[in-house]
């Protein structure tokens, strides 16, 4: 039995919509044409420069896990005007930072970025069957709250 390996094609347009770029996935999903009319999963390497192919509507990147952390920022908290922030570098090495961390109970799969020292709120996904999933989830709430500094 195949396990998850990538993204797929849905998951990276909504992706796509929320500003990443998925021309930099390391699989690529080929649009089904005539008259085969299949989708095909290809490595990159196969393919040449996606944002080329993206943009003349072949297909779509295939993100696979280690794609996705290698996209998760770490983050550092700072002081700003009295409030504690998350910055994605760090000025003073403060110690403590938040990490993308993939974990698995016997409710699931989960993706979580907590504090190092556990002095901040942690945020987790929602639980899933693969570990793929609950990466996504978590880029998708970085995404969505503007933790992600090279949205397109």
């Amino acid at each position: 039995m195949m396990k998850k390996q990538v993204l797929t094609i849905d998951q990276m347009k909504r992706l796509k919509g929320l500003g990443i770029d998925t021309s930099i996935a390391s699989m690529y999903w080929t649009y089904p044409v005539e008259p085969e009319r299949i989708t095909r999963l290809t490595p990159v390497g196969e393919k040449g420069n996606l944002k080329s192919w993206e943009e003349r509507g072949y297909g779509i990147g295939a993100f696979t896990l280690q794609d996705i952390l290698g996209i998760m920022p770490v983050f550092y908290p700072t002081m700003e005007n009295g409030n504690r922030i998350l910055v994605g570098n760090s000025q003073v090495d403060s110690g403590c930072h938040y990490q993308p961390t993939i974990f698995h109970s016997e409710d699931g799969w989960f993706c979580s970025y907590f504090d190092s020292d556990d002095l901040l709120d942690e945020r987790t996904s929602d639980s899933y069957n693969n570990p793929l999933d609950a990466v996504y989830d978590m880029l998708c709430w970085l995404c969505e709250n503007d933790y992600l500094p090279f949205k397109n």
